[in-house]
């Protein structure tokens, strides 16, 4: 954001809340160029109906909460109070990869994530919802871990599957739109539809495998060719 932003935010009262925005369709209630933190030990609140973005670290200290339809932020810090939010966006123009653990259920409560940085995870990740990566910097690297979606999976940005032990699940529908990502090893297993719509964006060498477990799903790839959009296995 360019427009008027804080550059650090520190709320530390309850029953903080945001107003519409001007223009109506502006991205962002409020936004931060530097750290947003809620609460200071005290009690302390931000409740927002429309999306809170930060572009460097959000916390949410004991006894504070945060409530917003979308929150962005480039990482979370410490969360020790509830953030509470439909869709959490990490995004960074940084390209240095960062580390990705499950939040605490207790602390932070998601349903989607979006993914707008490079991230590794650190353990077993469960995304309730849907996962979406965009754009050019926005990649995930499973790391030997499991990684389970309960939504659909639309891969804008680069999916890093290098180990065996690499396991993506997806029970909703598969759908690969951004540039090639780097699947050398593990399995993408998918319970729905399964779509490539662009050239070369899904083309695995290596051991990676592809796992159709949907009693009923369609295979979709344009561009099929032993060079362009294919399985390895």
């Amino acid at each position: 954001p360019t427009q008027n932003r804080f550059q650090n935010l520190r709320v530390l009262a309850p029953g903080v809340t945001t107003e519409s925005r001007v223009p109506p369709n502006s991205a962002w209630g409020l936004y931060a160029a530097g750290n947003i933190t809620i609460g200071s030990g005290s009690p302390a609140s931000l409740t927002s109906a429309v999306p809170v973005g930060s572009s460097g670290v959000l916390s949410v200290a004991g006894n504070a909460q945060l409530t917003a339809p979308t929150v962005e932020c480039a990482s979370l810090g410490v969360q020790a109070g509830l953030l509470s939010t439909t869709t959490l966006d990490f995004f960074s123009t940084a390209t240095a990869l960062v580390d990705l653990p499950q939040p605490d259920p207790a602390h932070v409560a998601f349903t989607n994530l979006t993914v707008q940085r490079p991230l590794r995870l650190t353990s077993g990740f469960v995304v309730p919802g849907n996962l979406t990566l965009n754009g050019t910097n926005g990649a995930l690297t499973i790391n030997a871990r499991t990684l389970s979606v309960g939504g659909a999976l639309a891969m804008g940005g680069r999916l890093h599957m290098t180990q065996a032990a690499d396991l993506v699940a997806v029970a909703g529908p598969i759908a690969w739109t951004g540039a090639s990502s780097n699947l050398t090893n593990g399995t993408l297993r998918g319970s729905s539809n399964f779509t490539v719509s662009t050239s070369g964006a899904f083309a695995p060498p290596g051991s990676h495998r592809m796992e159709l477990v949907g009693a009923t799903t369609q295979i979709r790839t344009d561009y099929p060719a032993t060079t362009g959009n294919r399985f390895h296995n």
